[in-house]
């Protein structure tokens, strides 16, 4: 039973609440939350803007910024300025063995060779595959057969 105390209704008049309807009491109850809590209601709404406009300053400044990029050097393992230590190849440089035929320091393109390696991979391709159109000139290794690729530690990529 409610209590015989009057409520304050929408048109700010006291009102029985006998005389009102479910939805007008729990309108009027929810009307009257706000109203006694609208300074603790106000002040987190505030904290909510100030930490989204916060965010946001944030984000912007930081799509300014642009990061330098890392770049990473290896060094050159025979320390000779062409890249390629005497008596050992790029292909048994990259799989550790030594004493193969050393590969010319001129610039080769994947076109002038049957098979081709990178440095940095262990897998050889045929020149016109799309992973070898990818391997910068001076990472390029060329292959005279699948059997000289393979026993330099290659093994097949896309040689079909």
């Amino acid at each position: 039973m409610w209590p015989m105390c009057a409520m304050i209704g929408q048109t700010g008049k006291s009102v029985n609440p006998r005389s009102m309807s479910a939805m007008e009491r729990v309108v009027s109850g929810i009307s009257g939350f706000f109203v006694r809590e609208r300074g603790k209601i106000l002040l987190l709404l505030g904290m909510f803007l100030v930490g989204a406009i916060s965010f946001q300053a944030g984000f912007l400044e930081g799509g300014s910024v642009a990061a330098k990029p890392v770049i990473v050097e290896k060094p050159d393992p025979s320390g000779c300025p062409g890249g390629e230590a005497a008596g050992v190849s790029a292909g048994s440089a990259a799989s550790g063995k030594a004493g193969a035929k050393s590969v010319s320091p001129a610039p080769i393109s994947a076109k002038d060779c049957r098979f081709v390696g990178s440095r940095n991979s262990t897998l050889y391709h045929l020149p016109t595959c799309a992973s070898a159109k990818r391997i910068k000139p001076e990472n390029l290794v060329c292959f005279v057969s699948e059997e000289d690729a393979q026993s330099k530690g290659y093994k097949a990529g896309c040689v079909k």
